[in-house]
């Protein structure tokens, strides 16, 4: 088994992203200008809810800068600075495989 984590850029404890930020901050500057945009965006063309992974999945992938999104994880994902116990997804509750469903 290989120590180096696929969702990580090596040494730097930050998840994998799309504008190549290297830091904590540094993602979550570049995080917050994108999501906002690209919510505004989403706006402009409301969505029907599909209740569907795939549109969970898409709508990830469109507002998010990270390279794993719209993926399903093979494991719990934090950030580097968040404590297990907290973050936004510390309540989902876990399936049989380890992963987190998000209600």
């Amino acid at each position: 088994m290989s120590d180096v984590d696929p969702y990580l850029i090596p040494g730097t404890g930050v998840l994998r992203n799309l504008v190549n930020a290297h830091s904590g901050q540094a993602l979550n500057a570049a995080e917050n200008d994108w999501v906002t945009f690209r919510f505004l965006q989403l706006q402009k063309t409301p969505l029907t809810a599909e209740g569907t992974v795939k549109q969970l999945q898409w709508i990830h992938h469109f507002l998010l800068l990270l390279l794993s999104i719209g993926l399903i994880a093979s494991r719990k994902l934090r950030r580097n600075n968040d404590r297990e116990d907290e973050g936004p997804y510390s309540n989902a509750p876990e399936l049989n495989d380890g992963t987190s469903r998000i209600m």
